[in-house]
C-alpha cells in the first residue's frame, strides 16, 4: 500500500473538526465584533476631531498673529519708540508672544463601559 493511499484512508476515518457555534456563542461573537467596530470608529472620529481642532487653533493663531503684526506696524515710529520697539522687532515680538502662550489643555474622554 502506498503512502498516499494510507494517508487518504486515515483522513477519511478522522472526522473534520466542527466549528459550529450555538446561538449564545454566535450572538456573543456578533456583539463583540460590533462593539470592536464601534470602538474603532469612535477612535477614528476622535482622532479626526482632534486633528480638525488643531487645524482650527493654528488658523486662529495665525489670524491673531497677523492682526497683532498689522496693529503694531500701523503705529508710527515715535509710538513704537515709546514702548521700546523698532519696526524690525515686530515679527520677533509677535513670534515670542505666540511661543510664550500656554498650550491648550488636552482632555481625554472618559472610557465608559456599560455593564452587559
Amino acid at each position: 500500500m502506498s503512502n498516499r493511499l494510507a494517508s487518504a484512508q486515515v483522513s477519511e476515518r478522522v472526522p473534520a473538526p466542527s466549528f459550529e457555534l450555538d446561538r449564545a456563542e454566535y450572538a456573543y461573537h456578533i456583539h463583540r465584533a460590533n462593539q470592536m467596530r464601534a470602538e474603532a470608529m469612535a477612535e477614528m472620529f476622535l482622532t479626526a476631531g482632534r486633528w480638525i481642532a488643531k487645524l482650527v487653533r493654528n488658523w486662529q493663531q495665525s489670524v491673531a498673529d497677523g492682526r497683532a503684526m498689522r496693529e503694531l506696524a500701523s503705529l508710527d515710529d515715535r509710538m513704537l519708540a515709546d514702548i521700546g520697539v523698532t519696526r524690525s522687532d515686530i515679527p520677533g515680538l509677535v513670534r515670542r508672544a505666540h511661543d510664550a502662550m500656554p498650550a491648550p489643555m488636552q482632555v481625554e474622554p472618559l472610557n465608559h463601559r456599560r455593564a452587559a
